[in-house]
């Protein structure tokens, strides 16, 4: 697993989370390096991406040899990182719980080439899972700041920055009308019943 030598915390920490699933599906072991060993496989994480959207994730088989695990920044590696580990068999379901597949060999189909970003731009929950529980938070592609302990925001910054969102319900149910904006802002009216 390849990382930028000049990676910072957030796309290092995708890197970790990446060799430790895989070590957990396969029993195999993954290093770290800042660049391709010969005659191995590679799997670069973090790799410069131009993002058209926020959070948006990048995977591709570049070549038979080579994979590319990226994004929209720090946050976005580690998005398309939880992404490729689900396409494994990974399940998270509960912060904690979670289906760790087992597998000798991990495969994609020749040409594969994934790009995807979340239809919502702030996405998170108040409580205290979202307040303890950054890693499963990150599991779900919760971007929130809201109501984090300082812990967690430092965590998020780590890996780029999260977004507030604090504008509660009366904003988008009284405010700002659905009549007038539903049909180009949906996601601005997601947790209204």
């Amino acid at each position: 697993v390849v990382v930028p030598k000049d990676a910072g915390p957030g796309v290092r920490h995708a890197a970790a989370e990446l060799t430790n699933y895989l070590h957990k599906i396969t029993g195999g072991t993954f290093a770290l390096a800042d660049g391709p060993v010969a005659g191995l496989n590679t799997v670069l994480v973090g790799t410069p991406y131009k993002a058209a959207r926020r959070d948006e994730i990048r995977i591709r088989a570049r070549d038979a040899k080579t994979l590319e695990v990226t994004g929209d920044g720090p946050l976005g590696t580690l998005f398309a990182v939880y992404d490729l580990l689900e396409t494994f068999g990974c399940g998270f379901y509960a912060h904690d719980y979670e289906a760790i597949p087992a597998a000798a060999t991990l495969t994609l189909p020749v040409g594969y080439d994934k790009v995807d970003a979340p239809f919502m731009t702030w996405r998170g929950m108040w409580g205290r899972i979202a307040r303890e529980q950054f890693d499963y938070c990150m599991k779900l592609r919760f971007n929130n700041s809201d109501q984090a302990d300082a812990n967690y925001k430092r965590r998020l910054a780590e890996v780029g920055g999260g977004y507030h969102g604090d504008f509660s319900q009366r904003l988008t149910s009284r405010f700002v009308p659905s009549s007038k904006f539903l049909k180009t802002h949906p996601d601005w009216y997601a947790y209204i019943r």
